[in-house]
């Protein structure tokens, strides 16, 4: 894919959950006007039993995420929330942005179509490169009749972006384990 393209979608993804973050789920005039609500009384118990429990579970969902916490403490789950995001997102994008892969021979591809081999690259030396995307991944896993390029290619595919994504990884639960804190 192109890589412009790819930024200006990460770029967006970034912003679209940056609004709904802030316009939505941690709207604390949203979640006071939808807690009076459910308070009112008769309003409320008028209304299905499908839309009596949707209110309920949105109250829920606000108040897990910590929206009825002082505002110095909520504030801080906002932004640890924020950073949390942020690095999620960027765990998803080095695996996206990961080309690793392996080369096999001809003899290691039994079982799998033709056709399918054909469309691989093959370098100087004969080999194929297999990548971890989808459609090679499933091609193998399911028609390769050798045990040992399919754990060679289930391996890579499993560790795409290691080590990148260590010490992402180390931050997201650090994190986890603050917001766990706080929110008790």
């Amino acid at each position: 894919p192109d890589l412009k393209i790819r930024d200006a979608c990460q770029e967006s993804l970034i912003k679209a959950h940056d609004f709904y973050n802030d316009t939505i789920m941690y709207n604390k005039n949203l979640y006071s006007v939808i807690k009076k609500y459910s308070e009112s009384g008769s309003d409320c118990l008028s209304l299905n039993p499908e839309r009596r429990k949707y209110l309920q579970e949105t109250l829920r969902d606000f108040e897990t995420i910590g929206i009825a916490l002082p505002d110095i403490h909520y504030e801080e789950v906002k932004a640890i929330q924020k950073e949390l995001s942020a690095l999620e997102l960027q765990f998803s994008v080095n695996i996206a942005q990961d080309i690793t892969s392996i080369k096999v021979s001809y003899e290691e591809l039994a079982g799998v179509a033709k056709t399918f081999i054909e469309s691989l690259k093959q370098d100087d030396s004969g080999y194929y490169t297999l990548g971890t995307d989808m459609p090679t991944v499933s091609e193998i896993m399911e028609n390769c009749a050798l045990e040992s390029t399919r754990e060679k290619l289930w391996r890579i595919y499993n560790n795409k972006a290691h080590p990148v994504n260590y010490e992402v990884l180390k931050k997201i639960i650090d994190l986890r384990k603050k917001l766990a804190h706080k929110l008790g």
